[in-house]
Parts: structure tokens; C-alpha cells; sequence
């Protein structure tokens, strides 16, 4: 997160557990599978919101699975096919809804204050 003035510049990820992977990792730890979301910030304002796609690991370790990878291991059974879809809820929209609604009145306030 980077700042000039009095805004900050950034990003927040946010991390949603999907399902455990049935076989594990090198060490022999239990792997889940998640999907990432990433909110990207003006301070205060959540500017947007990306789906960066599906992770694989234990929790504290994560690795962004590749198309490649998925379809490799969904041929092998490893994955299933189709992934479970990640159904973003309202309390993942609610923060960039909310922000843009603050812009939106902001801009209106000062029109009117203007004229």
C-alpha cells in the first residue's frame, strides 16, 4: 500500500475456502482449495473488485492454480470437473456498492454546493 497526501493507494485479497483436496501436499499436510477475490482501494474507498481465480494450499501457504494445472488434475480425478463456482455474497459486493454510492453522493453534494 502506497500513499501521497492524504489517499491511499492499495489492494486487500480476501480468501474463501471452497472444499478439501482430496490427496496431500508434499509433506503429507491436508490441502484445501479457495478462490481469491482482490479489492482495490483509493482510501477510503474500495475502488473495485477482481476474482483472481482458485488457490490451492494449506491455509497459510497458497499457490494460484494455472488453467494448465487445473485441467491436468481434473483429467487425473484430482480436481473436480466443473470446479465448484465461488457465488460471491453480499457481504463481498457490499464494501465496493457502498463506496461507489459515497462517490456518486459526494459528486452530487458538490454540484449542488457549486451552483
Amino acid at each position: 500500500m502506497s500513499g501521497v497526501g492524504v489517499a491511499w493507494f492499495g489492494y486487500r485479497t480476501r480468501v474463501r475456502l471452497l472444499r478439501d483436496f482430496p490427496m496431500p501436499g508434499r509433506q503429507g499436510e491436508p490441502l484445501r482449495l479457495f478462490y481469491r477475490l482482490t479489492y482495490y482501494f483509493i482510501f477510503p474507498f474500495y475502488v473495485f473488485l477482481t476474482r483472481d481465480g482458485y488457490l490451492l494450499g494449506n491455509g497459510s501457504d497458497l499457490y494460484l492454480l494455472p488453467e494448465g494445472d487445473i485441467k491436468r488434475w481434473q483429467a487425473s480425478g484430482h480436481l473436480p470437473n466443473p470446479l465448484p463456482i465461488y457465488k460471491m455474497t453480499f457481504k463481498d459486493r457490499c464494501p465496493v456498492w457502498c463506496s461507489w454510492g459515497i462517490l456518486i453522493l459526494v459528486g452530487i453534494v458538490m454540484s449542488i454546493l457549486k451552483s
